[in-house]
């Protein structure tokens, strides 16, 4: 890292990121949008496994769950603050 100082939000646990998980899930699967739930996995996948930065899971997953802010609200819950601010 580039000397940046990386602030985190309050603390989630693993309970806190499966309910998350499990909003996006049932808010999708059953819709004509359900394919935006396995890309919706797949962007979180990459960023585990360091493919991604925590700033691009927050661009492409907002762009996924455009309309659904209130999702959008408690995903800025499991990323760092300057995640958000792309």
């Amino acid at each position: 890292m580039n000397g940046t100082r990386v602030e985190w939000p309050p603390m989630m646990d693993l309970n806190d990121a499966m309910q998350f998980v499990y909003k996006v899930k049932s808010r999708f699967q059953l819709t004509r949008d359900r394919h935006f739930y396995a890309r919706f996995l797949d962007i979180f996948i990459k960023y585990r496994n360091g493919e991604n930065t925590a700033a691009d899971v927050y661009r492409e997953v907002t762009l996924i769950l455009e309309g659904h802010d209130d999702l959008i609200d408690e995903l800025r819950m499991f990323l760092p603050y300057t995640a958000n601010v792309v």
